[in-house]
């Protein structure tokens, strides 16, 4: 996964994997509709239907998930951070990812919105 911040938009570039595994392909984010970002580890035992996507428990979770608060967007494997991008007004409330800095990209993200 590569993720571009531009001017306008956040690029988010899945490798042919993680097209596969969340049935998902690229994403292009207007900055407008991203609140904040966090480097943080959210709780991968929430309740969410799964539609489409796959969840290998306690080692991958990748798709879209319907939660309480909304739809979600994961691409992420389990480690101590994840990039979590916080929406309003788009296709998701929130997206979870696993970029390889996840404290930079967020501090980078929460500068330019």
């Amino acid at each position: 996964m590569k993720i571009y911040l531009n001017q306008d938009h956040l690029d988010i570039k899945l490798n042919l994997l993680e097209k596969y595994i969340s049935f998902n392909g690229s994403f292009s984010v207007p900055l407008v509709n991203i609140t904040g970002a966090l480097a943080e580890k959210p709780d991968w035992n929430m309740l969410a239907v799964r539609s489409p996507g796959t969840n290998i428990p306690f080692i991958i979770k990748a798709g879209t998930y319907h939660t309480a608060l909304g739809a979600e967007f994961w691409c992420a494997t389990i480690r101590k951070k994840h990039l979590v991008i916080f929406l309003n007004g788009w296709n998701y409330q929130r997206m979870v990812l696993s970029p390889g800095n996840p404290d930079e990209l967020a501090e980078k993200i929460n500068q330019v919105r």
